[in-house]
């Protein structure tokens, strides 16, 4: 039999490496190729924009050999060998890469999140919590998070219940605002608040400091939660999986028209006694004034 010789054979239509084998008489033609053809090499490597693997002038690399434990490089290897992306084969995860391979840019994971070497930053999917941003191995005065809009019409960050608006972060130009949601038009009204004070009165506050270091006045989250349940989240004494404390979190603004109702009862009790006054003073007059012995 006539056989096509060749040095490798990568594979046939039989899903071997044999060589071709031809039993009969065969025509074989030699066309001249084209300048930018496709073609794999020995390595498993597809090379566009030259007739050379390892030729400076290529544009474009597509390798899938395993080496160094990525199953798939794909690169554009400019005269600056500018960058590579990479998959690896034992993590799914995809990286961008410099073109020396000596340091990895990006990386998307395969849980959907995202990893920057610089500083350490990365975003993930992280169970209950959605979206997890860590920068613990960034430098000091370095930030996890920056949000920046270009007029004060943009919100720098919105929230949504389903898909109604209630809260956003959004700056005047000069400071923060924090909102949250209060349109009357969500609202059930019953009338005024009444006895703010005895609210006041039933929750303790308390000189303390955090462990971590912060002294100031404070409550405790579940003796407020006993008074004022819609300012506490979590419950008293509870753990995660792992055994370590899910804390109780308390959000403080929900206590505001709390405080501004008792300010309103105190200054009406106030405006009260101060209308008493001309009265008294008239009458501790008249009384100075009396003769001796009336």
């Amino acid at each position: 039999p006539n056989t096509l010789t060749r040095g490798t054979v990568l594979g046939n239509s039989a899903g071997t490496t044999a060589r071709l084998n031809f039993t009969g008489a065969t025509k074989v033609f030699n066309d001249i190729p084209a300048e930018r053809s496709v073609y794999a090499d020995g390595t498993g490597a597809v090379t566009i924009g030259s007739s050379s693997f390892n030729g400076s002038g290529r544009n474009l690399l597509i390798q899938s050999d395993g080496t160094g434990g990525y199953s798939a490089q794909v690169g554009y290897l400019g005269p600056n060998k500018a960058m590579y992306t990479r998959v690896n084969q034992t993590t799914g995860d995809f990286s961008f890469v410099n073109g020396s391979y000596t340091s990895e840019i990006f990386r998307v994971q395969q849980n959907g999140g995202f990893y920057s070497p610089f500083g350490g930053s990365r975003i993930d999917y992280q169970g209950s919590a959605g979206l997890f941003i860590n920068d613990s191995g960034g430098i000091s005065g370095q930030s996890a998070l920056i949000l920046e809009v270009g007029n004060t019409g943009s919100f720098l960050a919105a929230f949504f219940y389903g898909t109604t608006g209630v809260g956003a972060i959004n700056t005047n130009g000069s400071t923060t605002l924090y909102g949250t949601t209060s349109d009357y038009r969500l609202k059930v009204v019953y009338g005024p608040a009444a006895d703010a004070g005895t609210i006041i009165d039933n929750v303790p506050v308390y000189d303390a400091e955090m462990k971590y270091g912060m002294r100031r006045p404070m409550f405790l989250a579940h003796e407020l939660q006993a008074v004022v349940p819609d300012a506490v989240i979590g419950a008293k004494d509870a753990v995660r999986a792992d055994g370590s404390i899910d804390p109780q979190l308390v959000d403080e603004k929900v206590l505001m028209p709390i405080v501004w109702a008792s300010e309103q009862e105190v200054r009406a009790r106030l405006a009260t006694l101060e209308a008493l006054v001309p009265t008294l003073i008239a009458r501790i007059t008249a009384l100075e004034n009396r003769p001796p012995n009336v």
